[in-house]
């Protein structure tokens, strides 16, 4: 097997997406799409995915706005997990989403303004892992495996295994991710928090943000309907402070 195919394998489980809001549409972009390119450079900088170098990630990534005058945001990065050494099972993510505030580029900030607005784009940046709850084939070639899914790319001749492990572990992640941004895109829209559509890769990648969907599911919560539920739903001091509307002999301070 040649570097073609690895290099093929290595794309399906290390994908970096930037969605560009279409609003934003004819406006110079070099600045951005650098600070783009340095801060996913960044985030694969070997030095910086050790324990405990989250805090250096970010600070690499404010330096890089700094320079070019984008701001670019990263939420959530420490929840880009390496596996563990004792085989346990993890809780973390695939991927992390980054924004990208157009309107601090230089472009935008120019006499005259340029027209139209400048909404935010998003980055999908996804790395691979794993979790122990991958499929029984990766497991089983993760056992075998320690470095996997990070192995050394010196060897340049993947046997099938290998390749079919890595293959394998790039789709079930794209397809977790996928699905859960459809999903969301459904309870975004049911709240009312935009109309977004699956048939839009922006879209898709707008939908995992975690700010956004967090919103769209506190509006989605039900809320108390009858009387008895709005009592229960009440702490000790409104309750007291109730007793003492309808009944003010048996309004007690302190009474709950």
């Amino acid at each position: 097997m040649n570097w073609l195919h690895v290099k093929a394998a290595l794309l399906a489980v290390g994908l970096a997406v930037t969605a560009v809001s279409p609003a934003a549409a004819g406006v110079p972009t070099d600045q951005l799409r650098g600070a783009v390119d340095r801060v996913l450079k960044t985030l694969e900088d070997p030095g910086l995915k050790g324990e405990g170098k989250v805090n250096d990630r970010r600070v690499a990534v404010r330096k890089i706005a700094i320079d070019l005058g984008v701001s670019i945001k990263f939420g959530k990065l420490h929840e880009l997990k390496k596996r563990s050494k004792d085989g346990a099972v993890i809780e973390g993510a695939y991927y992390a989403i980054g924004e990208v505030d157009y309107q601090t580029a230089p472009e935008w900030n120019t006499e005259p303004a340029p027209a139209g607005t400048a909404e935010a784009g998003y980055i999908l940046y996804i790395k691979p892992g794993y979790h122990g709850t991958e499929g029984a084939g990766i497991m089983a070639y993760a056992t075998a495996n320690a470095a996997f899914p990070h192995e050394t790319t010196a060897d340049q001749f993947f046997s099938e295994s290998q390749f079919e492990s890595y293959r394998t572990l790039g789709f079930e992640i794209m397809d977790g991710i996928l699905k859960e941004a459809a999903e969301n895109t459904e309870t975004i829209r049911n709240a009312g928090k935009g109309d977004l559509s699956t048939g839009r890769v922006c879209d898709l990648v707008r939908a995992l943000d975690p700010a956004l969907i967090e919103s769209a599911e506190d509006q989605l919560k039900p809320g108390a309907s009858t009387p008895s539920q709005v009592i229960r739903s009440l702490d000790g001091e409104a309750l007291a402070i109730l007793r003492g509307v309808f009944d003010p002999a048996q309004a007690k301070p302190g009474r709950a």
